[in-house]
């Protein structure tokens, strides 16, 4: 048989009917010529023709698979790989449209990359992908939902403080501690111990607090040293002056402590400790004659901080 495109193939022959019967498929629309020959065992051969005209297939449109919601973090990134087919194997061009500033397309790999800041929470769309093959073109579409991500706040406290300290019970101590927030913007903090209060002798761990709108907390601590100097033996002695005591009280009490002062600036903590000591003894031979009970107690209280803080610099461990 020949087909009429250049192809040709054996029959079969149906031996009762004497009919002849082949298959062919043909690749392009149009007219055809049929031949058909038949030889019998004797060699003759017969030839006859048939034209059958062949039609085009009916053009479909592309197909595009369904793309889902996407849903999305801030600060993630997602793909959305399309997939798209012709029926009849024609070239096919996709668009998109819609799509918001943080997401690319690319027609050559038909990937949709999703990638949203932190300022970026919504719902966007809907986004329409077009599929043409030059005559007949789908679409679809879906939308981008990006759900708002709580960033945690940020704290910042000073670096380690030492001050010397104006008085047996410390000093005031003044610091700045500030946080912020990706979200809301600046936060109050809350520090413990408080800056603006006083600080004891010694050290001192101070921690910061902030909490944003979320209730994430975030929290930093610092060192304070409150360390004895001469100062502070002035302002133990305005402490006794406050008391108000007649002079002949007064005077010995304050010659003692300026004489403590006087062996510590020299650095002979030893001996200073000693003159405090003298101190105690001189308040308990005057507690109840020249001192009242409260203000005995209160001159042993500052005249033993500074003691025991001095012994503690003379043994460390």
């Amino acid at each position: 048989i020949d087909w009429g495109d250049g192809t040709l193939s054996a029959g079969t022959v149906d031996q009762a009917s004497g009919g002849v019967t082949g298959d062919h498929v043909y690749t392009a629309a149009g007219v055809y010529t049929i031949e058909v020959c038949v030889t019998d065992d004797d060699g003759a051969t017969t030839c006859d023709t048939v034209d059958v005209t062949v039609e085009a297939t009916p053009n479909e449109p592309p197909t595009i698979e369904p793309v889902p919601n996407v849903v999305i973090d801030e600060g993630q990134s997602a793909t959305v790989n399309l997939v798209v087919n012709d029926p009849e194997g024609q070239p096919v061009s996709v668009t998109v449209q819609g799509l918001p500033s943080f997401v690319t397309f690319d027609d050559t790999t038909l990937q949709i990359v999703v990638s949203p800041g932190f300022d970026h929470a919504g719902l966007y769309g809907p986004v329409v992908v077009t599929a043409s093959d030059g005559a007949l073109e789908t679409s679809i579409s879906f939308d981008i939902v990006v759900q708002d991500v709580n960033r945690g706040p940020s704290i910042t406290v000073p670096g380690d403080l030492v001050v010397q300290a104006e008085r047996p019970d410390g000093t005031i101590v003044d610091f700045e501690a500030t946080a912020s927030d990706p979200d809301d913007g600046p936060l109050p903090t809350t520090c413990e111990p408080p800056s603006g209060t006083e600080f004891p002798l010694g050290l001192t761990t101070v921690t910061c607090t902030a909490v944003d709108a979320a209730g994430v907390g975030v929290s930093d601590s610092f060192r304070v040293r409150v360390e004895l100097a001469t100062k502070t033996f002035d302002g133990f002695a305005d402490d006794v002056k406050a008391l108000k005591l007649p002079k002949g009280t007064a005077n010995p009490l304050l010659a003692k402590i300026e004489q403590a002062k006087r062996k510590f600036g020299e650095g002979q903590v030893t001996d200073a400790v000693k003159q405090l000591e003298h101190l105690i003894d001189q308040v308990g031979r005057d507690d109840g004659k020249k001192l009242n009970a409260a203000e005995a107690a209160e001159i042993r209280r500052l005249t033993q901080i500074l003691i025991d803080h001095m012994r503690g610099m003379l043994d460390p461990s």
